[in-house]
């Protein structure tokens, strides 16, 4: 009774954001106020429309209705920043061409070329790192376990160089369904800046057989339906309040070219990493780091713990998983003047 109270009023908070950000066609970027059954799945669409929203280029992925009013799931076509906003909202809109020239269109392409790796498929690290830059990716998978949240590397990556520390957290439908307490403390976490989330779909089941081989295992298990383990994860999220990012992390980084294609064709990036810390994979410049926060990878954990303690400084480098196909120029035009 305690614990439902507190998420009551924990989500209460959020009232008045949806109905504020929407009546000005500001596209809400952050978590807001939804329950259950504000989502009409049946509504549930894949769009792929280039559009217009106050001027800015986005792409519509998804649509659907939401506290009876239709909504669309977008991207920004120069900063990846994803948001819904009411369709009323978006004007001109017409096909989206992947080999359009803008920083959406050309991550989609590059990450999804195939033929493809089995394993490791996807953005691996920064597109570039300029002279004297130093950046890192922190992604922590969330995949179904009975096992606890490992709190402790939430503790440990704020050790006083920032604030609202940039984390991706690639996250299974089923993780959240079972974990819905921990969940809450990471979105807590989120409101009181100390961590600033960027959700990634991590499937909604992560299918897993430890006896079999990995060209029949995950998502590649026999008799798998894809569409439900992506488009039914983010309907998960949405459900949740959260609003996904752009990227999706393939279980076990494990993917074919028709998996990659179907990704492609739903405007989806595939997200893998150059670190896997548990596989032995070294921390370098531009990385994108892979933890399992979920208890079942603490191998993991422990190097990246042991690689804060020798250098420290690795926790001011973390940085938005947006920004990871920023090229120099852009990283020297975001620097204030």
């Amino acid at each position: 009774m305690k614990t439902a109270l507190l998420i009551t009023a924990f989500l209460a908070s959020f009232v008045a954001t949806l109905a504020a950000q929407a009546s000005e066609c500001t596209p809400i970027t952050k978590r807001f106020a939804v329950d259950g059954t504000d989502l009409d799945k049946s509504t549930y669409q894949v769009t792929m429309q280039a559009c217009k929203v106050n001027d800015a280029d986005v792409v519509s992925l998804r649509r659907f209705k939401l506290k009876g009013e239709m909504f669309n799931w977008i991207v920004s076509s120069k900063t990846l920043q994803t948001g819904i906003i009411p369709e009323k909202c978006l004007k001109q809109c017409a096909g989206f061409d992947s080999n359009s020239q803008n920083k959406y269109a050309n991550i989609l392409t590059d990450s999804t070329r195939v033929p493809s790796p089995t394993a490791g498929a996807g953005i691996q690290k920064a597109k570039e790192v300029g002279p004297g830059q130093a950046e890192a990716f922190l992604t922590i998978d969330l995949c179904p376990s009975s096992k606890k949240l490992q709190t402790e590397i939430f503790e440990r990556i704020q050790s006083g160089y920032m604030t609202n520390v940039p984390v991706a957290l690639s996250v299974s439908g089923l993780w959240i369904k079972n974990h819905h307490d921990e969940f809450v403390y990471l979105l807590q976490l989120q409101d009181q800046k100390k961590i600033n989330i960027t959700w990634v779909n991590h499937s909604l089941t992560h299918p897993y057989d430890q006896t079999k081989g990995i060209e029949e295992n995950f998502l590649l298990t026999p008799g798998i339906d894809f569409q439900r383990e992506v488009l039914g994860n983010e309907m998960v999220m949405f459900s949740q309040g959260l609003v996904p990012s752009i990227f999706f992390r393939f279980p076990g980084l494990i993917s074919s070219d028709k998996l990659i294609d179907q990704l492609k064709a739903w405007g989806l990036i595939p997200l893998g990493a150059n670190a896997w810390l548990g596989k032995g994979q070294k921390i370098k410049n531009g990385s994108i780091v892979l933890v399992h926060g979920n208890g079942n990878e603490l191998s993991g954990l422990t190097l990246l713990y042991k690689a804060l303690e020798v250098q420290p400084q690795i926790n001011a480098t973390w940085t938005n998983l947006n920004q990871v196909y920023n090229s120099v120029t852009d990283k020297m035009e975001s620097v204030p003047k």
